[in-house]
């Protein structure tokens, strides 16, 4: 094989660091590693913001959600773990890191980093993100190795979410990043290209792992409607009903493309040898299972053609790559109008039933708001059992145009806002990006919000959600797609 340059492997999008032996893991050569010395440039920019301030602090509790102290943070990151994300109101547990623009009112009580994320931690600080946050920080840091280390170190994170946050995720093609608005190149701080000697992919392995065992373990913990309801999820093209066992086989057959999807993205290849070191070591050995691992392939679409007046969760997906079903998760009904699905009468909130093969994927749709106020959203990473995704956002309110918001098990925490441009009344493609812990929602195929967050993975479905709405078609949905990400190479299948 000829000798690739760095040009060729960002063409391929396969990166790894200098000195790393790759061979017998899957992987193929190893190049310099420069992104962090390009970077090093840019972490503090004097944009349309001025120069912004970094702070650490709890969050805000705002009538129905969590939010940046005051609401006015232009970046955020969310260091709170799952179960603390999940309270809904009382005393905030946990906090985050905030910028904010040049000027703005900072929180009282707050740790204040200034400007430069650059400088090396005083001890005061140090011991002010061990007291608040449970940050554990190394003498000689920077604020950014700090940020950085809060979601590589394993002392810092919880894999499954419940003691603390989730790590920062890792693939070939896209190595890690972490954003922190104001700062950076349009808040990109950290982009580092991939390694398997990256902390990263340690991190990366470790919530596969946990998020595996959950998504197979997860009918075993379910009873009742509950149970009921998850069987009923994996019917296809309208069948009256599937017994649990049926249900068991497809959520086995879900796992195992996720698998030769995580092959795709951390190895570059697909293959029975990769297998121990994605799948837990019980489902291998018949403790638990003998699982294998599938290629992965899915697009999923709905086009809401039906009788009007049926409800979604009685319609079957209509048009190219559909036949799954919808599940009423919560709120009042949807419900087809010619041709579209609207809101009913105020908030629902539905999932689509129809499994992707990765949980880095997107979703998008034609959403329309014909209300001043109201709140059209799509949802990503949506849980097969919780109340739990991502959701991306557009109102025809000036003040509060996009938000990038996640839902852990019921409660809002608002992650990103863009109030730039009013997009009114009207139909807008909106999309909804994750790629390992970015996220990116687009409005009119625009970028309008870019952010990092850790939370939520593991999850393979989508959702609608109208918001604040008090009359019948406020807010309507049409030509719903959602795709897993492609890898945007051609890899080869090195056996």
């Amino acid at each position: 094989m000829k000798s690739l340059t760095r040009r060729d492997f960002i063409k391929l999008g396969t990166l790894a660091a200098i000195g790393v032996a790759t061979t017998g893991m899957g992987f193929n050569q190893s190049i310099p590693n420069n992104d962090a010395a390009l970077l090093r440039r840019t972490r503090r920019i004097s944009g349309a913001n001025g120069v912004p301030t970094l702070v650490l602090h709890p969050f805000e509790w705002a009538t129905d959600l969590w939010q940046s102290p005051g609401g006015t943070a232009i970046g955020v990151l969310d260091k709170r773990s799952n179960t603390q994300a999940a309270l809904a109101g009382g005393v905030p547990q946990g906090a985050g890191f905030f910028s904010y623009p040049d000027g703005a009112t900072l929180p009282s009580g707050t740790l204040n980093f200034g400007s430069d994320i650059e400088r090396i931690l005083t001890l005061g600080e140090r011991s002010g993100l061990l007291s608040v946050a449970g940050i554990i920080t190394q003498s000689g840091d920077s604020i950014l190795d700090t940020i950085r280390s809060s979601y590589l170190n394993p002392d810092n994170y919880d894999a499954t979410g419940v003691t603390k946050c989730k790590p920062l995720r890792i693939s070939q093609h896209q190595g890690v990043k972490l954003h922190l608005g104001g700062f950076g190149i349009n808040g990109l701080v950290v982009q580092e290209s991939f390694t398997p000697s990256h902390p990263a992919f340690t991190a990366t392995l470790a919530v596969r792992f946990a998020d595996y065992r959950y998504n197979r373990e997860l009918p075993d913990t379910l009873a009742g409607a509950a149970l009921t309801q998850w069987i009923k999820g994996f019917r296809v093209r309208g069948e009256a009903s599937i017994t649990e066992q049926q249900a068991r086989d497809l959520n086995l057959i879900v796992l195992e493309k996720w698998t030769g999807s995580d092959m795709h993205k951390l190895y570059g290849r697909m293959g029975d040898d990769l297998l121990p070191a994605l799948v837990p070591p019980e489902y291998l050995d018949g403790t638990k299972g003998r699982d294998s691992w599938r290629r992965p392939n899915t697009t999923l679409a709905d086009t809401f053609v039906d009788t009007n007046g049926v409800l979604l969760e009685n319609h079957t997906a209509t048009g190219p790559d559909s036949g799954f079903s919808w599940t009423d998760v919560g709120g009042t009904d949807m419900e087809i109008d010619n041709n579209l699905v609207r809101n009913k009468t105020s908030t629902a909130t539905y999932r689509t039933e129809g499994t992707l093969s990765s949980d880095n994927h997107f979703v998008q749709a034609d959403v329309a708001t014909v209300a001043e106020g109201v709140f059209g959203r799509i949802g990503a990473r949506f849980a097969a059992a919780a109340d739990t995704a991502y959701w991306g956002e557009h109102s025809s309110r000036t003040f509060q145009t996009y938000r990038l918001l996640k839902r852990v098990t019921g409660t809002d925490t608002a992650l990103g806002t863009n109030s730039a441009a009013d997009p009114g009344n009207g139909v807008l493609l909106n999309k909804l990006e994750c790629n390992n812990s970015d996220l990116e929602f687009f409005s009119a195929s625009v970028s309008r919000i870019s952010l990092t967050d850790t939370a939520i993975t593991g999850n393979i479905r989508a959702g609608l959600r109208p918001v604040n709405t008090s009359i019948a078609g406020d807010i309507t949905y049409d030509n719903l797609k959602y795709e897993d990400q492609a890898v945007g190479v051609a890899y080869a299948y090195w056996m």
